[in-house]
C-alpha cells in the first residue's frame, strides 16, 4: 500500500509543494504539551510508516508514537544525551519495530493510532504534519514513469562537497550538506557549518536524523518534511514548482554509474532535474565542490532511491 497525509497551516497550505488537506486538530494536555493523535488505516507486513513534524515556533520538543497493543515510541526531537535511543531490535511478537526516523511493520497492523505530542509554550500555528506509509522494499521496473514533460529542473544550488569539511565527520554529513544546498541556493556555504552542526543526533553520535533536518529547515524559515514515494510523482510536482527533492539512496557495487561513492547502505542527495533518461543531482560525497553536480542514469537512480524506503525531503517554496 502507499498512504500519504499531510496537514498544515495556512502557510503549509499555500507554499508546500504538495497537497495538504486540512488542519490538525490539537489536544491541550497540559500548559506546555500539545497532542495530535491519528487512527492509521490497517498497514500490512513489512511497510515502512514515517512522521514528520516542523514547526516554525524556536521553542518547542516533540515525539512521535505508535499504539498497537503496546506502545512504540521513537526518541524525542531534538534529543538529549539523557534520553533513551529508539531500539532497532524488538521482541519476537513485536507488531513493528522502531528506527531512528520511522517504525516498521513486523506483521499486519490492524486499528493502529499515531500519537504526537508537541513540548510547547502555546499550540502549534504555523506547521506541517505528514504521516507516509509504504512498502519497505519495492519492484522499481514500473516506476520509471514520469509525466510527459520528460525535462524538468530547478535552480541548481551552489555545490557543497561534504568531503571538504572537517575530516573528522566528512563523511558522515551528507544529510545536512545535502540540506545546506536545498536551503541557500545562492551562498550555501556560509550556513553550512551551523546546518552540521543542527543535525548531530547526541543519543547516535550521527547527523542522518531526517527529524533533525527538517528541524532545522524550520528554524531558518523554511517547512519541510520527509516523506516516502513509491513512484516519481511527487518528486515531478516539486520539481515542477521549483523546489529540489532530497534523496535518500542506497545502491550496491557498481549499480549507480559515475557516483563518488561505489556502493552505500545509506546515502542523501540534492535532486533538481531530470533531462530525458538522467537526472540531474548534487552529489555531496564528491571529492571536490566542482564536482558535486552530477548526471546519473533515470533507471539506475530510480532504483537507487525507490527500491528500499524512497524517503525524501520536501520543502515549502522559500
Amino acid at each position: 500500500m502507499q498512504y500519504v497525509v499531510r496537514l498544515g497551516s495556512e502557510q503549509a497550505r499555500q507554499q508546500y509543494p504538495l497537497e495538504v488537506s486540512e488542519v490538525a486538530r490539537w489536544e491541550q494536555i497540559s500548559s506546555n504539551q500539545w497532542q495530535w493523535c491519528f487512527d492509521l488505516p490497517n498497514v500490512p507486513k513489512d511497510h515502512i510508516i514515517v512522521p514528520s513534524f516542523a514547526n516554525l515556533d524556536e521553542d518547542y520538543r516533540y515525539q512521535f508514537s505508535a499504539l498497537q497493543a503496546s506502545t512504540y515510541s521513537l526518541h524525542p526531537v531534538p534529543a538529549r544525551s539523557t534520553d533513551t535511543p529508539a531500539k532497532n531490535q524488538t521482541e519476537n511478537s513485536a507488531k513493528l519495530s522502531c528506527h531512528i526516523d520511522c517504525w516498521h511493520t513486523e506483521s499486519d497492523i490492524l486499528g493502529g493510532r499515531i500519537y504526537l505530542q508537541v513540548m510547547a509554550p502555546q499550540m502549534p500555528s504555523r506547521y506541517l504534519l505528514c504521516l507516509s506509509v509504504r512498502p519497505l522494499e519495492i519492484d522499481v521496473d514500473a516506476s520509471i514513469k514520469l509525466p510527459i514533460q520528460r525535462t524538468l529542473q530547478a535552480v541548481r544550488p551552489q555545490p557543497i562537497s561534504q568531503m571538504q569539511a572537517d575530516q573528522k565527520v566528512a563523511r558522515s554529513i551528507c544529510s545536512p550538506t545535502a540540506l545546506t544546498m536545498a536551503l541557500d541556493k545562492k551562498s550555501p556555504a556560509s550556513n553550512w557549518q551551523a546546518t552540521i552542526d543542527a543535525c548531530h543526533d547526541p543519543l547516535t553520535n550521527a547527523y542522518g536524523s531526517w527529524p533533525l533536518a527538517i528541524r532545522w529547515a524550520a528554524q531558518v524559515g523554511v517547512l519541510g518534511a520527509v516523506e516516502v514515494a513509491d513512484s516519481w510523482q511527487a518528486a515531478c510536482h516539486a520539481l515542477q514548482q521549483g523546489t529540489t527533492v532530497v534523496c535518500s539512496i542506497r545502491f550496491r557495487k557498481d549499480q549507480l554509474s559515475q557516483a563518488p561513492l561505489a556502493q552505500t547502505a545509506g546515502h542523501l542527495v540534492l535532486l533538481y532535474g531530470i533531462d530525458r533518461d538522467e537526472v540531474l543531482v548534487c552529489d555531496p560525497a564528491a571529492a571536490t565542490h566542482d564536482e558535486v553536480p552530477r548526471r546519473y542514469d533515470l533507471g539506475e537512480f530510480t532504483h537507487a532511491w525507490l527500491h528500499r524506503r524512497g524517503a525524501a525531503y520536501y520543502f515549502c517554496k522559500h
